[in-house]
């Protein structure tokens, strides 16, 4: 049986989220190198959150990369991946991350 309702909290902030990206495109990228990404925030932001996307220029390279890192840093977000096999065409790996006042 749930307890009594607390007292309303304080308002919230009413802060800043701001997204900052960066990104890579290798050519035909070479076998088990790491290409690694990151997105920083500002000095006076923190990181709230983030992700990684890879998009091949050739759809026989679909699943000829491996995600090694896809996580927040001090300052940012880094994403790192590496090709399998050998590609056909480019390799872009893009890094959001999202940043809060």
């Amino acid at each position: 049986m749930p307890g009594p309702t607390g007292p309303t909290g304080p308002t919230g902030g009413g802060g800043t989220i701001t997204t900052r990206t960066s990104g890579i495109t290798v050519p035909n990228p070479t076998v088990n190198v790491p290409i690694p990404v990151m997105a920083d925030c500002a000095a006076d932001e923190l990181v709230l959150g983030g992700g990684v996307r890879v998009d091949v220029a050739d759809p026989r390279d679909v699943g000829r990369f491996h995600m090694q890192q896809d996580g927040p840093t001090d300052t940012g977000w880094l994403g790192q991946v590496a090709a399998t096999a050998a590609f056909h065409a480019s390799l872009t790996v893009t890094v959001t991350v999202y940043c809060g006042t």
